[in-house]
């Protein structure tokens, strides 16, 4: 979230960034709620300020039960126009809260500036697509033939968008994950299982809500959600800690299972085990210091990594640098291998 005290002095800056990502906040709306809080904490304070005077003024006014009586009079006025405003302030307050949550990150000047995906840019090919000499089947007809994969049966377990792994495609995902665990821990990496469920503030500072809650399951009755990605968990873990510099960067390679909605994605990618409802994903974290330059590097870093992995599978790939309107709010810059 970007500081409050930059969003004030850089409103046109903001403004720009919504607009590249398609960002909807009505900033100019946000900067009068914050006037708002700020001239009622001055009230606020000023009559504090003023009870403060009052009870020495009552203090010193000793015997004369005139003076006294007036004075009390007064704080007691005072003490209900200050209770008053309190609800009205906690109200002006939280609804900022809430705006601010919803401001975009700046994206990087060399983000190529677009509306949707189609509008990403390729930067990168490595390998050559592999030819056939024959029809090739698609990985669900594949799977079905070789006998590694149910999903009528999981979705009778847990409905659409369910499946059951068999064979040797659960020793094939379970040696993948291990894989990149392995490799990622030998840049020093530290391996992490983290947990599959999160607090809401796990998501509010790892910048998926409020605006992603529609691809979150909620655990009812309880202030916790089935995370996406165990970066949700790992910057939970962290909440309210202060690094020094030389603790820092923190590097972690996480796993655990990971569970979205999939809403608003109806009749995609529905052939087979794409955009699925629970999966197991390696992710790679970075705590480093608050520079952008810094920063950069280690995301290239990531990029880096990231190609690594797939060049050792052999696997041709592209990298796409992602567009401003594609790659989210809280998003500074972001590639896609």
């Amino acid at each position: 979230m970007l500081d409050l005290a930059f969003i004030r002095n850089n409103p046109d800056k903001i403004k720009e960034a919504c607009r590249l990502k398609n960002n909807s906040l009505d900033v100019d709306y946000l900067l009068k709620v914050d006037q708002q809080v700020l001239d009622l904490q001055h009230q606020v304070e000023q009559s504090r300020a003023e009870q403060n005077q009052l009870s020495k003024r009552i203090q010193a006014a000793g015997k004369d039960k005139e003076l006294r009586e007036e004075l009390i009079a007064q704080g007691k006025t005072l003490s209900e126009t200050l209770k008053g405003w309190e609800p009205e302030l906690n109200k002006l307050v939280e609804e900022r809260q809430q705006l601010l949550y919803l401001v975009p990150n700046i994206p990087d000047p060399k983000a190529p500036i677009g509306k949707d995906e189609d509008d990403n840019v390729p930067i990168k090919y490595w390998g050559e697509k592999t030819s056939f000499a024959f029809e090739p089947l698609d990985h669900y007809a594949l799977m079905q033939k070789l006998d590694l994969v149910d999903i009528e049966r999981g979705v009778k377990v847990a409905g659409a968008r369910s499946y059951v792994l068999k064979g040797d495609a659960v020793r094939l995902e379970m040696a993948l994950m291990n894989f990149a665990m392995d490799r990622l821990s030998a840049k020093g990496f530290t391996p992490l299982i983290v947990p599959a469920m999160a607090r809401d503030y796990c998501f509010i500072g790892n910048g998926q809500f409020p605006k992603g809650r529609d691809q979150v399951y909620a655990i009812e009755g309880q202030d916790t959600f089935l995370v996406g990605t165990s970066e949700v968990s790992i910057t939970g873990m962290y909440k309210d800690e202060i690094f020094k510099a030389e603790e820092l960067p923190l590097t972690f390679v996480g796993y655990c299972p990971c569970f979205r909605q999939e809403a608003g994605t109806y009749g995609k990618d529905t052939r087979g085990v794409f955009r699925v409802h629970q999966f197991n994903k390696v992710e790679q974290y970075i705590i480093c210091e608050a520079d952008h330059e810094v920063s950069v590097r280690w995301h290239e870093q990531l990029l880096a990594n990231s190609e690594e992995l797939v060049q050792a599978l052999e696997l041709p790939y592209r990298v796409l640098s992602v567009c401003t309107g594609d790659m989210g709010d809280g998003k500074v810059a972001m590639y896609d291998v």
